[in-house]
């Protein structure tokens, strides 16, 4: 006849149970027969294969599209000119400008660019009706005309890293298939990343040859020194904020209408992801100390394929 089960024996026969329940699973993953995996883990924080929005919005200064990438830009911008001259007195221009970039990357850190504008240019002057044909306004000129091509060559010599900025070199040139303006010449960008800003500083250099300053559908003088100071602010991969001062300045110059000797604008900017590939960058632009621009209204479409 067997002895009946005390209390305390019976609870110790349940935990070594339990024990022997739970250790079945971890021998098993140690020699056992492996238990069915699930589907890996998403990495936290991992990085888009595509363009990020500070990307883009760099792509000119050191942010270059990988080997084999291009890329198809839609460029709209309008402008309001106003300068004072004599005996005229006042000479108002709006300016709406499309152009077409294209981008090419043949190689890592090397870039290749083209752009080429359409033009619209309006006119019109207000003064001493003596000099207007007895109306103190005329009644305005209407310029529509292809503009002369860009190119540029970029690339990265050296990469970021401690204490280091990015350095980009361009060579840079003016093809004449439109007014005539021609020109050659090169540029140096600086951009150190203090996450999540990017701060970048620009110089630039261009020799025109034969420049025509008297004709208005020209734009460049002998010497065009341009630079450029500004920041990118990265949101999120989606969405950067970017603004920056750009100051041309020009010589020799005349005529009443040429481009200001010296000029300068701030320009504040928005660069979205809209859907995979494409973005939309809307920007503004306002004089600042000279008689450039009054104001600029501008819309990119950079599209990455």
């Amino acid at each position: 006849m067997s002895r009946p089960t005390s209390p305390e024996t019976a609870v110790s026969v349940l935990l070594a149970a339990l024990l022997l329940a739970a250790s079945v699973p971890a021998l098993a993953a140690e020699g056992g027969t492996p238990a069915p995996a699930g589907p890996p883990a998403a990495p936290v924080g991992e990085k888009f294969a595509e363009p990020t929005a500070e990307e883009v919005a760099l792509r000119e200064l050191g942010a270059l599209i990988v080997k084999g990438a291009a890329t198809a830009e839609l460029d709209l911008s309008y402008n309001r000119q106003t300068r004072e001259t004599f005996p005229i007195l006042r000479a108002e221009q709006r300016t709406a400008t499309a152009t077409v970039v294209a981008r090419y990357a043949p190689a890592n850190n090397l870039q290749l660019s083209a752009r080429l504008p359409g033009v619209y240019r309006r006119t019109q002057l207000f003064g001493d009706p003596a000099a207007l044909g007895g109306t103190a306004k005329s009644a305005g000129e209407s310029d529509t005309y292809l503009g002369d091509m860009a190119a540029s060559v970029l690339g990265v010599i050296v990469r970021e890293g401690t204490g280091r900025p990015t350095v980009t070199l361009s060579l840079d040139g003016v093809i004449p298939t439109g007014p005539g303006d021609a020109a050659v010449g090169g540029g140096l960008t600086l951009s150190k990343s203090y996450d999540p800003v990017v701060i970048f500083f620009g110089a630039s250099y261009l020799y025109g040859f034969n420049p025509d300053t008297l004709d208005p559908r020209r734009s460049l003088a002998q010497n065009n020194i341009g630079i450029t100071f500004g920041y990118a602010y990265a949101v999120n991969d989606m969405l950067a904020l970017s603004g920056q001062l750009v100051g041309i300045y020009r010589t020799p110059l005349g005529g009443p209408l040429s481009p200001e000797k010296e000029s300068y604008q701030l320009q504040f900017g928005l660069t979205w992801l809209l859907r995979k590939g494409l973005f939309v960058e809307p920007a503004v632009g306002v004089a600042v100390g000279s008689a450039s621009p009054d104001f600029t209204f501008s819309i990119r479409l950079p599209y990455t394929f």
